[in-house]
């Protein structure tokens, strides 16, 4: 398994999984991988909870948003892609004939992100990292 300290521009970084039951898709994910759990209060009453390999990060797993059920999302894992200014790529997005879901907004001190959709409709985020560089562990 590969150590990361950092991913270059263009290269997916990092995924999550929104889903309905956290506590179900961690029990799976955690038998199935060997994941271990860090759960980080993200200040609202949801938590975040980072997937750990041998003492790296790997991934992560919250509950959905309630609007997003409501608007019949399933539930779903996000990709993310690190840029190096997530602000400059994100507003090249519609001259590229995509859509911006998500302005750039900062997420605490651990990056900068944007939530966008390719002309297919394909939905990815882009990730400028702070504190939080990505998956720590991958392979």
């Amino acid at each position: 398994m590969g150590i990361r300290t950092g991913y270059k521009q263009g290269t997916p970084s990092w995924v999550d999984l929104s889903t309905s039951y956290q506590d179900k898709a961690k029990s799976f994910y955690g038998s199935l991988f060997g994941w271990s759990w860090d759960d980080n209060d993200m200040g609202d009453g949801s938590v975040y909870s980072m997937a750990q390999l041998k003492g790296k990060t790997a991934a992560a797993v919250f509950t959905q948003r309630a609007e997003e059920v409501e608007h019949g999302i399933p539930p779903h894992w996000t990709t993310y892609i690190t840029v190096d200014d997530v602000d400059v790529t994100t507003a090249k997005v519609g001259a590229a004939g995509g859509k911006v879901m998500m302005p750039a907004f900062d997420v605490f001190d651990s990056g900068r992100m944007s939530v966008v959709s390719d002309p297919t409709g394909g939905v990815v985020a882009f990730w400028q990292p702070k504190a939080h560089i990505g998956a720590e562990i991958v392979n």
